[in-house]
């Protein structure tokens, strides 16, 4: 049997294997057809065909194919991350700069799919949070205090700061979103141990966490 990293076994299964998924000039659903509105509808559709129109079984899909996209299935739709048991995996040396929680859920199902369909995984590295002076709606920066002159301004005025993009929200989001999805892929990884026929899915060859080990670029 070949071994094949769960990345590219997903991308095999929903690219690859994609352009089965009808019969041409039936009108009729083929199983890869039927499972894939079943994952966008979570419910089963009866949508059986004629008798005397079996279809063209050389547009079926791989079997295991199959199995895969049915555990991909079964994947959570509402996946929530543990703000508190998280933040400091997220952030790292970042987490003292989160002012507050944050409420992160993900279709899993979705995300597995979506990175599949575009072959890369989710792009966790948006850059470093980075702060500015409080813009007004003239586009001039805000000052606390009093303006005398050109440059002169009352004791302790000063401009307010605020984040600009990326925000620490915006750091902590895309990388809740990165971990979610290289989880999924670990689970299904271990859930399809023994039930594909010509396949030996292996775990995810992406880091789990690699803003932990990776070189943050000087700002």
């Amino acid at each position: 049997m070949k071994q094949v990293e769960i990345e590219r076994l997903l991308q095999w299964t929903f690219c690859d294997q994609k352009s089965r998924r009808s019969v041409p000039g039936y009108g009729y659903q083929n199983s890869w057809a039927m499972l894939e509105r079943h994952l966008r509808l979570g419910c089963s559709i009866d949508s059986s065909p004629r008798r005397d129109c079996l279809g063209d079984v050389s547009a079926f899909p791989d079997s295991d194919a199959l199995i895969v996209a049915r555990e991909v299935g079964k994947l959570s739709s509402n996946a929530v991350v543990d703000w508190r048991e998280s933040k400091k995996l997220l952030l790292g040396n970042l987490v003292g700069l989160a002012s507050r929680e944050q409420f992160l859920v993900f279709d899993e199902i979705a995300l597995v799919i979506e990175q599949a369909c575009t072959g890369i995984s989710p792009i966790w590295n948006v850059g470093l949070p980075k702060v500015r002076p409080s813009i007004l709606g003239n586009g001039k920066p805000a000052v606390t205090g009093t303006r005398y002159g050109k440059n002169r301004y009352s004791t302790g005025a000063h401009c307010p700061l605020e984040w600009a993009q990326p925000t620490i929200e915006g750091v902590a989001l895309a990388r809740a979103r990165y971990a979610v999805w290289h989880s999924a892929l670990t689970r299904l990884a271990g859930c399809l141990s023994g039930k594909l026929k010509n396949i030996v899915a292996v775990p995810p060859i992406s880091r789990a966490s690699p803003w932990n080990t990776a070189v943050q670029p000087r700002r």
